[in-house]
């Protein structure tokens, strides 16, 4: 897929190239490997950094600026967009419900299918010029007479359960901004007769579906009778004759399946294949909806009422199998690390023991750690600092404490402007206002030099502790995201001032000199050294984190070096590292086997966590393939353009 489009025909085609390969790869699940990893990382990569995002329809330049409201859409265009989308949503549904969850890969499969949801709502209230479909205009309120236009909420549990959720690449985070602006304002102008599709309150027809419906039906002299069977296709009137009603009922059911916050609701983890997603809907006795899909009854779970903070749809993790979480809770939480309720600063005064993460922080330090963490927003730089001091470096070692801190700078919390409408008056001021008013991207950008300085000075630091660099250079990178491409996305209320621009720029250019000169050297030499041992577990990690020094690298700074590290290490890595995230398609009996060699056969004797975030590399398995997924394109074109640097970098993949 192209790395960008620009007109409503690129759209397209790049949704059909996308479709096609994903069917291709569907078809040789058997005989290609991890094609479930590379259908997820290509979708997400479509919907996350292709296609772009619509703006909120009250914003004063939506007809200029808008991608969708600025140009001229016909309807076999709009037909088509709906149709790709309706079939990648199931090929996505298919290959994300084959891999095994975790925390970062759980935020990323809701916002891809939360970016399906607003590119078909925008494009179904595009106005066609020539022939527009009934549906389409009733839906959109572009009709004769009394009547408003309908919609469907997402904004309310999306945005108090992405507070926490983890999202590893930081334009992922503006997407989810922008998802959250766009239906939090089409939300503000909707009431409950005209609020359609309202799985999590109930599975019965709700207001907004019937009077929907009522409306086709008096346009078209169709029975204005069941309203239920008429939406899920058992009367066939309006199914037939608009499609795309069935493809956004079908996309919302899906995008409220994945947030239900137990794993009892979704299907089980399996290699499915992309025509087990297809839903099929009825009705029951009652007139209630039963919708079947991955060979089961899919119900959403009533939406219980919200009773507090970003943590008041959390299951409780002791509360038996049924209310098993559908991700590993946040280790950024306080109560979690201490295992109490910790709502303040003041609650960890009565705490007897505090963790140590195997005796490497004192008492003191660690609860000063724990502190931080109850402080929302601000305790992004706090932390910074905190293992930026020589003597808390060593704390990196312990995988809680990675864990910890990438939590911190990663999760994307609170919007100011959709939990606070009005001024403190009161000190001390209301935990809503500890947000920003872009979640976290707010204190990358807003104010880089708290967070950019206390970075730079935890790469220096971890210069000369050996292990303690590599998930330094991890994190560096994760926050250079922002740096390199953050205010290229449109964000409400958020605006980068020329200084901190400038700021930016400088940051990152020092960024890329570390890298490819200190840190670049370091782990090339690390890498040599394990390779010459056959220390195959630490050669894998190693060449992960010199594939993960590029992952922001634009197509005009690639050169033969660069290439040739991309390369190797996606060779490296496919051939020499087993996929644990896919399902398998046997079922091996326990017995007693010969003991085989195995590249992770240490990670595989310690005990399992819950949420196996960095994997056996340091980083997320999925974020590895998402790297080599934005680089693809622009290797290929660097390639062809230049067969000499070509040669010389298949010359040097081959002696690796």
């Amino acid at each position: 897929v192209p790395d960008k489009v620009s007109t409503l025909h690129e759209l397209v085609c790049a949704l059909k190239r996308c479709e096609a390969a994903c069917t291709l790869m569907a078809n040789q699940s058997e005989v290609v490997k991890s094609t479930y990893c590379f259908r997820v990382s290509l979708i997400v990569h479509l919907f996350t950094s292709v296609v772009p995002m619509p703006i909120a329809h009250d914003h004063p330049k939506r007809d200029s600026a808008c991608f969708y409201a600025s140009q001229e859409l016909k309807r076999e265009t709009q037909a088509d967009i709906l149709r790709s989308v309706r079939m990648l949503s199931r090929h996505f549904a298919a290959a994300a419900l084959s891999l095994r969850v975790s925390r970062s890969f759980d935020a990323a499969r809701i916002l891809t299918v939360g970016c399906m949801a607003a590119v078909s709502d925008a494009v179904m209230r595009t106005r066609v010029c020539d022939v527009p479909t009934a549906f389409c205009m009733h839906y959109a309120g572009d009709v004769e007479g009394p009547v408003q236009p309908y919609g469907f909420t997402l904004s309310g549990n999306f945005d108090i359960m992405s507070e926490t959720m983890l999202f590893l690449d930081p334009n992922h985070a503006a997407v989810r901004n922008q998802v959250l602006e766009y239906f939090h304002r089409r939300g503000e102008c909707l009431d409950e007769a005209h609020t359609v599709f309202q799985f999590e309150q109930s599975m019965a027809p709700c207001p907004g579906d019937c009077n929907l419906v009522d409306q086709l039906c008096v346009r078209l002299g169709f029975s204005r009778v069941e309203p239920g069977q008429q939406l899920t296709g058992e009367r066939r009137e309006l199914s037939d004759n608009f499609p795309e009603m069935g493809m956004l009922r079908d996309l919302v059911f899906l995008f409220k399946l994945m947030m239900v916050p137990t794993t009892n609701a979704l299907p089980e983890v399996k290699r499915w294949q992309p025509m087990d997603a297809a839903l099929n809907w009825s009705t029951n006795k009652e007139g209630n909806y039963v919708v079947k899909g991955f060979g089961k009854d899919l119900k959403v779970p009533q939406e219980k009422a919200k009773s507090g903070g970003f943590m008041s749809w959390v299951p409780n993790p002791f509360g038996g199998k049924e209310d098993t979480p559908r991700a590993a809770l946040s280790k950024a939480d306080p109560s979690t690390l201490v295992e109490e309720q910790v709502s303040t600063e003041d609650d960890l005064l009565y705490i007897e023991k505090l963790p140590s993460f195997g005796k490497r922080l004192s008492a003191r330090d660690s609860e000063l750690l724990c502190q931080y963490l109850t402080a929302p927003y601000i305790r992004i730089p706090l932390v910074l600092q905190f293992f930026a001091n020589e003597t808390r470096i060593h704390a990196l070692e312990s995988s809680d404490c990675q864990g910890d801190r990438h939590c911190v700078l990663f999760e994307a919390r609170s919007l100011w402007q959709n939990r606070a409408g009005h001024l403190p008056n009161s000190c001390p001021r209301p935990r809503e206002h500890l947000a920003g008013r872009a979640g976290s991207c707010s204190a990358s950008w807003c104010t880089p030099g708290r967070v950019l300085g206390p970075l730079e000075k935890l790469l220096d630091t971890s210069g000369a502790h050996g292990h303690e660099e590599i998930h330094s250079q991890w994190i560096q990178r994760g926050e250079e995201g922002p740096v390199g491409s953050g205010w290229e996305a449109w964000l409400h209320g958020l605006e980068v001032t020329e200084a901190a621009y400038e700021m930016l720029a400088l940051s990152r250019q020092r960024i890329n000199e570390l890298m490819g000169t200190k840190v670049f050297d370091l782990l090339e030499n690390w890498r040599l050294k394990c390779q010459a041992a056959h220390e195959l577990v630490d050669t894998c990690e190693i060449h992960a984190h010199l594939g993960y020094i590029h992952r922001y690298i634009t197509e005009e700074e690639l050169d033969t070096r660069s290439v040739a590290t991309l390369l190797s290490c996606h060779i490296f890595l496919t051939h020499n590292c087993p996929n644990r995230l896919e399902a398998s398609g046997v079922v091996v009996e326990k017995k007693k086997k010969k003991k085989k060699f195995s590249l992770y056969r240490k990670k595989a004797e310690e005990p399992k966590k819950k949420d196996d975030e960095a994997g056996d590399m340091q980083i997320a398995t999925l974020d590895m393939f998402h790297l080599f997924q934005a680089h693809r394109s622009k290797l290929m074109r660097w390639l062809e353009a230049n067969p000499n640097g070509c040669d010389l970098v298949m010359e040097m993949i081959i002696q690796l």
